[in-house]
Parts: C-alpha cells; structure tokens; sequence
C-alpha cells in the first residue's frame, strides 16, 4: 500500500500499535517492515495507535485524510470504524463482527439464506461431544474464533482428535495475543480450497484474482500450505464459486472495500470457509501479481476506491490473468540446524522463478518444523509462459523438501559417506558409455583415461563448451558451503554439455553424496536434462541427455 500511495502523489501515514513481541509473528512483521521501508524513498509518517479510541480519531482526524484502509486483520476493526467516523469509504461498522469472527460470518449467511457451515462456539470438552452427536459426525475443524496464517487449526476425524485439539488450544493465545476462552468447533467440508479476493463499491462486487490451495495435514491434525496456484481459466464449477463469493458479501454487509474470502467446493458447491476484509496478506511481490494478473491488488484497490466511477464503468471488464502464477510455501518436515542452503543455487536454475525469500539469515540457523504458514522455510514464486513449466517445477520442490531435504538445506554434523574403493570408476564409465564425438571429463581424481579432455571444477570457465559427453567426478561432496560448491560446480558442467548430448556421473562420485544417485537425477531435471534409463551395459551410471 505504502509504496501504491506513495505512486500516486499521497502522503502514506500509518497507524501502528505497540506490537507484543511475545506473539508468534512478532520477528517476521518486524524484519517484513523494515525490509519494505528500505524500497521506499522515504519513511512513512507513523503515528501509535492509543487505547483511548476518541485520542486516536482526533489524530486522524487533524490529518484530513482521503482515505483508511486496513493493512492487516488486526486493522479492520479500527479501519472500519474510523472510516465510518470521518464519512469515508468503507464498510458498516455495525457488521463489525461479520468481519472478524468466524461464528458471525456463517451466522449472517444463515439469516441470509446462503449456505454456510454447521458450526458452534464451545468452551468445554463436553460441549464439543454435544455438538458432534447433534451433527452425527467426529469429522470436524477446531479453530479460534480469530486467527491468521492457519494458525490454530485442528483437522479432526475423532473424538481422541478432538480432545487433543481442546487442550492444545483451549487457555492459549491465539495469532494475535488473545487468551481463548472458547473455540469455534465445525463440520468438516472435504473438497477444494480456493480464494476469491474481491473489491466493492456502492455495493457492487468485482473479482481481483481468483486462487486454488493446496494443503497438507500435519501428524498433529494442522492444516499447512504446500502452494497456492492462479486460476486463469476457469473450468466447471467457477462461474458458480464466484456468483456464490458475491452472494457471501452481500449477506456479511460489504459495500465498499477489499475482502480476502476463502471458500470451499465440495459435492453440494462452493462454501465459506471465512472472510478476511481486508488484502490478501502473504507478502506476495508487487511484481510477480502483475506478471500474473496484470494488477496487483492494492494498486487496484486503490484505483477503485478514489475514482469509484471508473469502478462501476469497468465493472463487466472479463477476468482474463496473464500467466499461471504459484507460490510455493516451502515445508521444513523436521526441525533441524542447518549450515547451508544449496537451495539458493537450485533455485537459480528454475526456468520459473520470479523470486524467492528464505529464513536463512546466518551461517548456522535453525528451522523449526512447519505447522502453520509462519513456520516454513520460505517462499518461491513462480511464473512462466507455459504453465505446464510452472506446475512441474512446484511439483519437483515439493518432491525435494518432502523426500530429499538434505539438498535443499544441509544440516550440521552430517558426514559424508566413506567411498567404496570398488565403486565404479570414471575410466569404466567412459568405456561403459561407448563415448562418440567430443567428451570432457571434469574431476579432481587421479587416473583419469587418456585421450579425453579433463578440467578441474575451478577451471571449467576456461574450458569449451558444447561436448557430446561430459562426465563428471569429485573426490568428495564437502561439508557446510562446500555442498554449495559442489552443486554449483555440477550446474557449470552441464552448461558443457550440446543440446541432444549427455551429462554422466559414475558410482565414483554419486555413492558419496546425500541420496546417491537421487540427488544427481534431481539436479538433471532442474537443469532442463531428461534423466536416460540405463542400458544392460551402463549400470551404475547416472545419465542425462540436455533437451
């Protein structure tokens, strides 16, 4: 938002409590800001917010605004109401609770005649037996009443579950500090998970960017996101998840303002799951939103609410998103420490990767083990032309996070394995290959077949390029930034290799690494090689041929 006004020739003031650094998300909305302001020309005017109310309004109020909006969903209420005071655009602050609790939003489309979740406030272990007897299953999400980043959520399937659900939840705080005295206990939707984020004026609703989630359930019955793709072309059943997205505003009392809705689709259709008023938060790029949907939302946010004619005159224009868009929240499966990341050198050869952030701040960090979107190890977006390019590669990081983490992030007091002496060699390799044209051997061994190329890894820049063979082989795979060094070397000798040639790595090399010979394939696909399958006669290669 900041930089959009900034854009646009308007002062950016923001309204900014005193943050409880005990909160879970303290460290990465403090790192988050100060990232942000570094981009700005200048620092926002910031003013603290008061716990008097009125103290508050009179110092908004000296400042004339042209408009509030909330940057977060613990700015709505304030936003709201404040925007409701000064007679500027925004929403009913009688709806307040609409906006903010889970429990009111279902209520609302009940009296509204729109479908919404079975669902009921509990306090009491006793109740939620209740409750589940009444609806006749145990198949049930617990959840605070408010929260943010999945944060809090139980997927249950039994009673067991349930109870265990109760007593990690029932007297902690939730993602904003509030002790939680009850829980909002509801009839689980088994479907598909998606996002309509919408913006509103006068009443009238328009489609900003529509989304499908992917998510995995942890052993401790969370519910963590793997990836979040764009929809940009919608297919059976869309049409009706968006006539039902307007539906929901129109009963919780929208008319003028962005709302994040999360829905879901199941065999009966779309449903609410809840209702965040406010942008999509996540911290998407600003650049990576317009090489998807040519927009990103507060820019178009912004637009509407200053110039709402323009709005309503474009209120028809069709969705039509550019390019398929996925952030892949990447997922820590066991907590570790970790004293390298050649993760970062992988993502350099991704053909989609617009960018990335990652919690490796020091030379030893720690990971904690993912439960919520606050407890990942990072984010990737990505975005390509062909949108087959975008999923194959979400879908091979996922692969590498879950099966091989190891190559992604390098934990401490990891050794290499001893190397078998009878391992296959990179003379036998190349006899084993029947090696036809130009080949080049890139290795730090000792006895290597005469008659072929060599260069060590540290020489490759000064060797030729477009080899019908390359074969390459270390004396070993290294520790802390060295595994690095390694892959990097790895990626610089397929660089060697002519389009149709092949790039081989014998048991010499591939027995002393992390997974083996997994480890090289991965590498192979990521650097655009499709992975040969072995002839009777090339056992113990690894062979990829560039395409």
């Amino acid at each position: 938002y900041v930089a959009d006004i900034l854009k646009r020739g308007y002062e950016p003031v923001v309204l900014e409590p005193e943050i409880n650094q005990d909160l879970v998300f303290f460290e990465a909305q403090m790192h988050s800001r100060a990232e942000a302001r570094k981009k700005y020309p200048c620092d926002p005017v910031t003013i603290r917010i008061s716990d008097n109310y009125d103290e508050t309004l009179a110092k908004v109020r000296a400042l004339d605004p042209v408009l509030i909006v909330p940057g977060t969903e613990s700015g709505v209420e304030l936003a709201t109401r404040l925007s409701e005071d000064l007679g500027l655009p925004g929403n009913p602050y009688n709806n307040i609770d609409a906006y903010l609790k889970k429990s009111a939003m279902h209520a609302a489309l009940q009296k509204a005649g729109v479908r919404s979740i079975c669902g009921r406030l509990v306090k009491t272990y006793e109740e939620a037996c209740a409750f589940m007897q009444e609806i006749g299953t145990e198949n049930v999400v617990l959840k605070p009443t408010r929260s943010a980043a999945s944060q809090g959520i139980k997927l249950c399937g039994s009673a067991a579950e349930v109870k265990a659900g109760f007593d990690d939840l029932l007297g902690h705080t939730n993602y904003y500090g509030d002790v939680l005295n009850e829980v909002l206990l509801q009839e689980r939707i088994f479907g598909t998970e998606y996002v309509v984020n919408t913006m509103s004026r006068g009443g009238k609703h328009k489609v900003l960017s529509i989304w499908k989630y992917d998510k995995v359930k942890t052993d401790k019955g969370g519910n963590i996101y793997n990836y979040i793709e764009s929809i940009n072309e919608l297919e059976i059943g869309h049409s009706e998840l968006v006539e039902y997205a307007f539906s929901v505003l129109d009963a919780i009392g929208i008319t003028d303002g962005p709302v994040h809705g999360e829905y879901m689709i199941d065999k009966k259709g779309p449903v609410l799951i809840e209702v965040n008023c406010r942008v999509m938060g996540g911290g998407m790029p600003s650049d990576f939103l317009d090489r998807v949907f040519g927009h990103h939302e507060t820019d178009a946010i912004l637009d509407a609410f200053l110039d709402k004619d323009s709005f309503l005159q474009h209120l028809s224009d069709p969705y039509r998103p550019l390019r398929k868009g996925i952030v892949k929240m990447m997922i820590t499966p066991k907590e570790v420490d970790v004293e390298a990341s050649p993760i970062r050198v992988i993502l350099d050869h991704l053909q989609s990767l617009h960018g990335y952030s990652l919690n490796d701040s020091a030379d030893i960090f720690h990971l904690s083990k993912t439960e919520d979107l606050d407890s990942g190890s990072g984010n990737l977006y990505l975005v390509h032309e062909n949108p087959d390019v975008t999923r194959r590669e979400c879908e091979l990081m996922h692969l590498l996070e879950t099966k091989y983490f190891r190559i992604l992030f390098h934990g401490t007091g990891k050794k290499e394995t001893p190397p078998d002496e009878n391992a296959l060699s990179v003379a036998d390799a190349v006899r084993m290959a029947v090696c036809t044209g130009c080949s080049l051997i890139v290795s730090d061994l000792k006895n290597n077949p005469e008659g072929i190329q060599c260069a060590a890894p540290q020489d490759l820049s000064r060797a030729m390029s477009d080899y019908d063979q390359v074969f390459f082989a270390l004396s070993s795979y290294g520790e802390g930034h060295e595994v690095e060094a390694t892959i990097q070397a790895i990626f610089n000798a397929m660089d060697k290799v002519k389009y149709g040639g092949r790039f081989i790595v014998p048991e010499v090399f591939y027995q002393l690494i992390p997974y083996g010979r997994a480890l090289i394939e991965a590498l192979l696909t990521i650097g655009g090689f499709r992975i040969e399958a072995p002839s009777y006669n090339t056992k113990k290669l690894v062979t990829g041929r560039r395409i």
